[in-house]
């Protein structure tokens, strides 16, 4: 069972159907400037050279593209990392085969069925008191060591490791070296992955 979710998300037919879920409504661009358009051109190419990079154990991504979102104007702009169009088809490859190891985690609940569960705890007049925390700076703090450590306890799989760490690992541009803390923010796989820890 091993490497057979892996592969299994890597037959060409269930990349073209990634692709035109992923991909085919995604307006942002990487590093790389390739839009829809070129893509969709040149997108057999593209799969083909995913499956044998990541079944080689070869694959590298491209560095992710900065993109900077304000909250408002007293806070620190956030840091989304986008990734080029081929490299969004492999984090969803990805994302695909951790759904199978960690169903539990595969939807996560919304924010609104979590206020509606809150509110109906509160209408049981069992607590008298609650505490808004906000997080900040959560998956930028994430620790990559306990987060493989947690990973490599259900995944044996050494290629869907390595693909998981080398796409967490991978700098945001303008930055060249590879990060050592946190897991960028944008990804398709960065939600999954801040459930499991």
């Amino acid at each position: 069972m091993k490497r057979k979710l892996l592969k299994s998300q890597l037959r060409k037919k269930n990349m073209k159907d990634l692709s035109s879920k992923a991909i085919k409504f995604y307006s942002a661009t990487g590093l790389d400037n390739v839009n829809y358009r070129t893509y969709s051109k040149r997108e057999e190419t593209f799969i083909e050279e995913i499956r044998e990079r990541v079944l080689k154990n070869n694959y590298k991504f491209t560095r992710y593209k900065e993109k900077l979102i304000l909250k408002n104007r007293y806070s620190y702009p956030r840091c989304i990392s986008i990734p080029t169009l081929k490299d969004k088809l492999t984090l969803k490859v990805i994302l695909e085969t951790l759904k199978e190891y960690f169903p539990q985690e595969a939807r996560p609940p919304l924010p609104q069925e979590c206020i509606k569960a809150i509110k109906m705890e509160l209408e049981k007049e069992i607590y008298t008191h609650f505490i808004k925390l906000d997080l900040s700076d959560f998956y930028g703090n994430i620790t990559q060591e306990i987060l493989m450590d947690k990973i490599k306890v259900i995944i044996k799989d050494e290629l869907l490791l390595e693909l998981i760490i080398n796409a967490i690992k991978n700098p945001t541009y303008p930055k060249v070296k590879c990060e050592k803390k946190g897991i960028p923010q944008g990804l398709s796989i960065s939600n999954i992955l801040a459930h499991i820890i």
